[in-house]
């Protein structure tokens, strides 16, 4: 990977997933889940969680 492809959008460094705080190309980091909820994703109920790889985790997230 080129060092550019790892720099965030602003250009001052690598986004690091599980940093805490939310960079370029990160759903969610942590607990910042960008208030998204399960219901807001189209689930009736759950919990919405946040991937080791930055991704939503909808496992918890239940049908209506």
């Amino acid at each position: 990977m080129a060092a550019a492809d790892a720099m965030d959008d602003i250009g001052v460094g690598p986004s690091i997933c599980g940093n805490g705080v939310l960079d370029s190309g990160e759903q969610c980091d942590g607990v910042d889940l960008q208030g998204q909820t399960c219901a807001s994703m189209g689930f009736g109920s759950g919990a919405l969680s946040c991937s080791p790889l930055c991704t939503f985790g909808i496992g918890q997230c239940r049908a209506s």
